[in-house]
């Protein structure tokens, strides 16, 4: 499928959300760096209960979390206005960055025992600037994730939560299901293998097949998160930073290459054009008033 090919960047991406998310929970008091739903009722049952440790430590990632949201906007806001293609390469780029300073930050902090692997409960509370730094540089590079690509092919995708991506993947395998019944039943004369041959063009099921590998991707990542974590700690970062660097360079030679130079010469010479004909419209106007008042003069 063509949406396929152009979409293994949402499964890589769900993929590390996933990984950083449960490292994030696990390292840091169970603090989520991508799920800002968790943090949100943690921390207004922290408020209710009077715990501000708990309210502060599990808060803090929310403002962090938009404010990376915001910055990559912004980013993509600018270039559209320019007409040129939002930079998404710089950005997976600083969401690598981001990750890498939490590794070096967190092995100066483990010196402290702040920093384990052991059961939830076990923790220190987050008391120090040193720890809030920890819970706001994985909680900004999953906001600058979350909002530097969502579209793939024609497609819609979330890449650090899975609420909505399991609620679409639910819409879209309801509509492939009815058309396929409608399908069959106005064809009865075609074979059943015939109907799910056509069903790899429809939409839905190709959407429907997305969003449940991205909700796989996400589960993997975790899987892979916890396990890597119990054995190097927070180095285990690594590999998503590997796989965010990878997303960054395909990005960039995509954005170099020639299809893109090619599209950005047809777009220099459209906007050539059109700046011709605006400054030519002027005087042709201009001319074309001066013929008008020369032949009512000619009539009087």
């Amino acid at each position: 499928m063509q949406i396929a090919r152009k979409a293994w960047p949402a499964l890589v991406l769900n993929g590390v959300a996933g990984f950083v998310d449960i490292v994030g929970y696990v390292a840091l008091s169970q603090v989520f760096t991508a799920n800002m739903t968790g943090n949100t009722l943690a921390a207004a049952r922290g408020i209710a209960g009077g715990d501000l440790s708990q309210a502060s430590r599990r808060g803090f990632a929310i403002p962090m979390f938009v404010a990376g949201m915001i910055a990559s906007r912004v980013v993509v806001h600018r270039a559209e206005r320019r007409g040129r293609r939002a930079p998404a390469w710089l950005l997976y780029g600083i969401e690598a960055a981001l990750l890498a300073a939490m590794v070096l930050v967190g092995e100066r902090a483990s010196q402290g025992d702040r920093i384990t692997s052991a059961p939830p409960g076990l923790y220190s509370p987050l008391y120090s600037p040193l720890d809030y730094l920890l819970v706001a540089l994985p909680s900004a590079a999953m906001g600058l994730q979350n909002a530097t690509l969502t579209r793939f092919g024609p497609l819609n995708v979330r890449t650090t939560h899975v609420t909505g991506t399991l609620a679409e993947f639910s819409e879209s395998a309801v509509a492939y299901l009815v058309w396929l019944r409608d399908e069959i039943r106005s064809h009865l004369r075609k074979p059943v293998r015939e109907a799910l041959a056509a069903s790899r063009r429809q939409r839905s099921l190709q959407k429907a097949v997305l969003l449940g590998g991205a909700w796989l991707a996400y589960v993997a990542g975790g899987i892979g998160g916890a396990l890597l974590l119990e054995a190097f700690a927070l180095w285990s970062l690594g590999l998503p930073i590997a796989a965010l660097l990878l997303i960054a360079a395909v990005d960039r030679r995509g954005t170099a290459g020639p299809a893109h130079a090619r599209r950005g010469a047809r777009e220099a010479e459209g906007e050539g054009a059109r700046a011709q004909r605006r400054a030519g419209s002027a005087p042709r106007h201009r001319h074309l008033g001066r013929r008008s008042k020369a032949a009512h003069l000619v009539e009087r």
